[in-house]
């Protein structure tokens, strides 16, 4: 027991007085965003816009936010789903905003790109 207690006191030593291995330096990365966006739950489907912005959201990883105003005008217009499915990030942008444009709404970035934080708000006629 006396040499085991001796063996475990010279491991404990011989470990604190070793130089831990050098780690290399974490280096600053861009967050990855999804390559793809999945809306197929989506295809044919008749919503108001507000959820599809809720969709949306939890499927690209993107914010969306607006006003009391303007969530009024969300839940009373009403988008029909065509063209929905499995796309590339960017061709989601495009699809987004092509349907978000049809019903009468424009986004824009608000914030640091990195939150992808978007302003929904009705377009200037």
């Amino acid at each position: 027991m006396r040499y085991f207690a001796a063996v475990l006191g010279l491991l404990v030593i011989s470990s604190c007085a070793t130089k831990p291995a050098a780690t290399p330096a974490l280096e600053s990365t861009p967050v990855e965003r999804a390559a793809t966006v999945d809306l197929t739950e989506l295809e044919g489907q008749e919503m108001s816009v507000e959820q599809f912005l809720k969709v949306c959201q939890r499927a690209s990883g993107r914010n969306f936010t607006y006003t009391d105003s303007t969530r009024a005008k969300l839940e009373q217009s009403r988008l029909a789903t065509t063209g929905a499915g499995l796309m590339t990030d960017a061709d989601f942008d495009i699809y987004f905003a092509a349907r978000m444009s049809v019903c009468g709404f424009q986004t824009k970035t608000i914030g640091p790109e990195h939150l992808r934080v978007y302003l929904v708000e009705p377009r200037a006629s």
